[in-house]
């Protein structure tokens, strides 16, 4: 497994993805992108120097999943992150796409903090951060205004301490996840 870098021979594929109806209702961003604005998105995207965009290939060597790390702060040493994985991925890529780029965000990186926000009707997210140790540092009522309207927010993060701690556990182990059930 590993992460890499979204290049151009990738967008059509990411896109499908995104535009997928179970992928676009957890995104804050729901509608339907067309791939000129894709396109257009992957250039301005590329250009700056605060954001990563990785694909996940999972152990088969295919693609199965997207993870980005955006407002990358080098001065505050924390980052925001967001992930989402192909439509019909095997079961588990999610957790372990999550594990390999909080490795890279920590431990190449060297950031403090990764931070992440949740709409509340994303109950696999949800469930996924709070599996891979992060703290709910808030909640924004009312945050979002969404297709089915007004939704809130969790906002949850993860210190480099905590995850280095977790991987040391039992639970994690480096380039292993023990299946606990």
């Amino acid at each position: 497994m590993s992460l890499r870098k979204v290049g151009e021979q990738d967008l059509e594929l990411m896109l499908s993805w995104r535009n997928n109806p179970v992928v676009r209702a957890s995104m804050f961003s729901q509608d339907v992108i067309h791939l000129n604005q894709h396109r257009e998105w992957f250039r301005r995207e590329s250009a700056k120097q605060d954001s990563a965009w990785f694909l996940f290939i999972d152990a088969n060597k295919n693609p199965a999943g997207v993870v980005y790390f955006t407002n990358m702060d080098r001065i505050a040493n924390h980052v925001f992150w967001g992930f989402y994985a192909a439509p019909g991925a095997t079961p588990g890529t999610g957790t372990k796409m999550g594990i390999e780029a909080l490795d890279y965000i920590f431990d190449t990186e060297g950031f403090h903090k990764v931070n992440a926000e949740v709409l509340e009707t994303n109950e696999r997210s949800y469930a996924l951060h709070k599996k891979l140790g992060f703290r709910i540092e808030g909640t924004f009522n009312d945050h979002y205004l969404g297709r089915d309207g007004y939704e809130s927010v969790t906002r949850f993060a993860l210190m480099a301490s905590e995850w280095s701690d977790l991987r040391k556990g039992s639970f994690f182990r480096k380039n292993t996840l023990i299946d606990l059930g």
